[in-house]
């Protein structure tokens, strides 16, 4: 355990330096100070990621080191081409330190990355999976680079689904740049990426973007980290409680170029030509965001749309009656930012997640009468106590928006709040515009709740920054950690170890037989079987193939789904399938009940098979079988095979 905890640790510090170093020396190229560069390094290196797997795959070559720094190299040369124009942004920078906080607020940035960190490692096991639904797609997307050297967005993560390896568009920063470390260790890398890495690149951008947000408000900038940890839905819910790993690293750079967007704004008016260096860095920074997780690029951009759209009408009055320059440069890049957002909605795959349908109902009257029936049994004190929460929450609320409002810049941070609580009403209640948008957050309030928690923690720490004095805002803020720790009590049961009868994983034994897998078959084995008997895991522990690599399949794979349906039966079209890719061994366990779906019926044919099967390795659950009904199988390269 002890040597998988250093691993980790290891692992943490080698893709940290790779989520900064090379985006600090592009950022430093394009003109930013060290502290700029610092900010805004991770979405640059997602940028030279994204655009290097995408350029590399179309030339023909192998993703690789090579590649990635080359990438990183050409955007750099790209950014140094203005790099003077960022004198102004270095400056506004420098205008935000106080010397009498930093001391406090690098304190507070530590104390917010051992909360963060700490409790889920040390609930962990870093070499057991997660055990969520969407991890073992992505351990197996690094597998997937690592064999093909495909790292592009439009088609790597065709190798990802089944049989079929036709291409899919899919997010693959997070996956490529972890495989630049191989697939020795796919667990330890992952894991250290995002219970380590990601809450580092977040609490830094937080810090700049408060700073940079609240000017002259120091103390708001010692709080907003420790305060950010009462909302559990950013990182720790993301990383743990759902595995949604690209997506996290997306949101977790967007309060960077919020900062770094605000810091040139602030600027103004700038000539045309300075411009340029702070515009590429930003727009080049946004391309990492967008190429780690597309649906983050509307994340940053919602928010803003309200704000937008008054400094359109404020600016262009006020730029034509007062001829003030400033207002029209604000009311040009006000129409640019909903411009952008209006171009983009109309892709057709935006458009398929704007017409997806609400997986809620909502019946006011049905909702009340739950209501009334689930308070029927609850002790009236209980009831009691409960509508007093909900009226200090509501004052408590009440109280924030207030106190943000007395601040000019606190007043667009809660119309981004405001504007970000309409995506996560629509995530709740169906049959409205809002309902419609929030299809691209897949109608998830809480990955909408997490884009919030930008916002919410700057207006907390502002309200204690005005109206908390002396020790009491220490208290204030150190009781912060007490309530965030027990708004993350079922994240901490999600961080524990899954193993048992009623998971993937049924004991430390099948742990042991997966990772031997590659000792009990010959070399470039294929192995067959339902993803949730823990086959899924297979590449992570040991260099075999597996048929299914994710817990979901694609419908446009017929010899997959013909298996999938049938392999119980071998029969002659199951052998026709088997030889042509050269699946020759079977894993089996008993079906689970997973996501509410009793496997054995959605992949009936990968479970109760029995005959034509020669048993190899058993743990009392997972058992591994060799495929003998239907005559020797010879194993090929499964990462090349033609018929795939």
């Amino acid at each position: 355990m002890i040597i998988d905890y250093l691993g980790l640790m290891a692992y943490a510090a080698g893709i940290a330096a790779a989520c900064y170093l090379p985006g600090f020396v592009t950022a430093r190229a394009g003109g930013a100070s060290r502290a700029v560069a610092l900010v805004l390094a991770p979405a640059l290196s997602f940028a030279a990621v994204g655009l290097g797997g995408i350029a590399a795959h179309a030339a023909g070559i192998r993703w690789g080191w090579p590649v990635f720094l080359g990438a990183a190299a050409f955007l750099a040369g790209v950014c140094a081409l203005g790099r003077r124009g960022m004198a102004p942004v270095n400056a506004a920078w420098e205008s935000l330190r106080d010397r009498a906080v930093d001391r406090p607020r690098r304190l507070a940035l530590v104390l917010a990355a051992l909360f963060l960190i700490a409790p889920i490692l040390a609930l962990i096991d870093p070499n057991v999976p997660s055990s969520q639904a969407d991890p073992m797609f992505h351990y197996n997307g690094v597998n997937a680079i690592v064999h093909t050297g495909d790292a592009s967005a439009l088609s790597a993560m065709g190798w990802n689904y089944g049989v079929s390896a036709a291409p899919a568009t899919y997010p693959v920063v997070w996956h490529a740049l972890l495989a630049l470390f191989g697939n020795s260790h796919i667990l330890l890398a992952s894991h250290a990426f995002a219970y380590v890495v990601i809450p580092i690149v977040w609490l830094v951008g937080m810090d700049a973007f408060v700073r940079a947000a609240l000017p002259g408000r120091p103390r708001a900038g010692v709080a907003a980290p420790i305060v950010g940890a009462i909302l559990p839905y950013f990182p720790n819910f993301m990383t743990v409680a759902r595995g949604f790993w690209p997506n996290a690293i997306a949101v977790a750079v967007i309060p960077a170029i919020y900062a770094v967007g605000i810091l040139a704004v602030r600027s103004l008016p700038m000539r045309a030509r300075d411009a340029v260096a702070p515009v590429t860095l930003i727009v080049v920074a946004g391309v990492g965001m967008g190429l780690a997780h597309p649906g983050a690029v509307f994340a940053a951009l919602w928010p803003l749309v309200p704000i937008a759209g008054a400094l359109i009408v404020v600016g262009t009055v006020r730029g034509m009656r007062e001829r003030s320059r400033i207002w029209a440069v604000l009311a040009v890049l006000s129409a640019a930012v909903l411009l952008v957002g209006g171009l983009l909605s109309l892709h057709p795959r935006v458009q398929l997640f704007l017409a997806r349908p609400h997986p809620r109902s909502w019946n006011t009257a049905e909702r009340l009468n739950t209501l009334r029936e689930q308070l029927a049994d609850v002790p009236v004190a209980l009831v009691v106590a409960g509508v007093i929460g909900v009226v200090i929450a509501v004052a408590a609320v009440v109280f924030v928006a207030r106190s943000a409002w007395r601040v000019s810049e606190g007043r667009w941070l809660l119309v981004a709040w405001l504007a970000q609580w309409l995506i996560v009403f629509g995530a709740y209640v169906d049959g409205n515009v809002f309902s419609d948008i929030a299809g691209i957050w897949y109608h998830d309030p809480k990955r909408a709740m997490a884009i919030q928690t930008i916002f919410t923690a700057p207006l907390i720490a502002l309200a204690l920054e005005q109206w908390v004095r002396g020790w009491r805002f220490g208290v204030v803020v150190l009781a912060s950690f007490l309530i965030g720790g027990g708004l993350r009590a079922s994240l901490y049961a999600d961080a524990r170890p899954p193993i048992g009868h009623d998971k993937i994983i049924d004991s430390r034994a099948e742990i042991e037989l997966l990772s031997s897998l590659d000792k009990l078959v010959p070399p470039d084995s294929v192995i067959l079987g339902d993803p949730t008997t823990g086959i899924g895991y297979g590449p992570a522990y040991s260099r075999i193939g597996v048929v299914f690599p994710q817990v979901n399949y694609r419908a446009k794979d017929p010899d997959a789904d013909y298996l999938r349906q049938n392999f119980a039966s071998l029969d002659p079209k199951v052998c026709e399938i088997l030889h042509t890719y050269g699946i020759g061994y079977y894993y089996s366990d008993a079906p689970l009940l997973f996501q509410k779906k009793d496997r054995a019926q959605t992949w009936p044919g990968l479970h109760g098979a029995t005959n034509g099967l020669e048993e190899i390795a058993s743990t009392g659950g997972g058992t591994l079988w060799k495929i003998t009904g239907c005559g020797p199988i010879e194993p090929g390269n499964w990462w090349a095979n033609p018929h795939r």
